[in-house]
């Protein structure tokens, strides 16, 4: 069985090595709204409630909860005692020509080793923790790609390869995967509905994978509301199987 997928290991174990070195060599909050979201999730942690939009104050709570929730539980228990001092150390010039390659000014904050070296601690070690699950959750992505691929062509197992290949080491598939961020969370939701859609549509409809098709755009939904672009194909597939069964079936 591990023979047969040995490629898709092979993918699996190079897409590891490089989003934990991601993960690793990528300073604390400069990914994406990184800060925003750590703040967002040690607000949950300490307040015990939701964030809520502040005029002139940048936030990300007018995002949907699941990802803030799961990452809270992941590390309720990190210390946060250094986090305003970090935000506080921005970098001034952090914007100068940035539209230059190059290695300096290019860093939102001014970084301290002390408080963000080996061995992680309060703020760091809550942040790679986070970006850690967050390439966990590729992992996930991948071989659920990969399922999906092997359903829609069997005959095709290398379709099925070339098809994880391009998730795992697509650049910024790999960035975001291995940030505090919860496109890491929507993506894999979304790859489990379409995942999901392609048995509903190959099976046939059913009460368990009706079921699981509405739970996972449930959490879908609860993670990102961009993941409601995803609605049109599910509502395609559960209206086309219908019609398709009514066509074969007409008793």
């Amino acid at each position: 069985m591990l023979r047969r997928h040995r490629a898709l290991l092979a993918i699996l174990g190079i897409y590891l090595v490089l989003a934990f070195a991601y993960s690793i060599v990528n300073p604390i909050l400069e990914s994406p709204d990184e800060a925003l979201y750590y703040d967002q999730i040690r607000f949950l942690v300490e307040q015990k409630r939701l964030g809520t939009l502040q005029e002139g104050q940048l936030s990300k709570g007018h995002h949907p909860p699941l990802y803030f929730a799961v990452a809270a539980a992941a590390t309720g228990w990190v210390p946060n005692a250094n986090f305003s001092a970090m935000l506080a150390n921005g970098n001034p010039f952090w914007a100068y020509r940035h539209w230059e390659p190059g290695v300096d000014n290019k860093s939102l904050y001014l970084h301290d080793p002390t408080l963000e070296g080996w061995p992680y601690r309060d703020v760091s070690l809550g942040v790679h923790l986070l970006r850690w699950l967050s390439v966990l959750f590729g992992a996930a992505i991948i071989l659920t790609v990969y399922a999906t691929a092997l359903a829609l062509f069997p005959d095709m197992p290398w379709t099925a390869v070339g098809a994880a290949g391009l998730v795992a080491f697509n650049p910024m598939f790999l960035y975001i995967q291995s940030s505090v961020h919860d496109d890491a969370l929507v993506n894999l939701m979304g790859a489990l509905t379409v995942y999901a859609a392609v048995q509903y549509w190959q099976r046939g409809p059913s009460g368990r994978r009706a079921a699981l098709l509405g739970l996972l755009c449930g959490l879908g939904v609860l993670t990102k509301i961009n993941f409601m672009a995803l609605a049109p194909m599910v509502a395609l597939v559960i209206a086309g199987r219908s019609w398709l069964d009514r066509r074969t079936n007409p008793g």
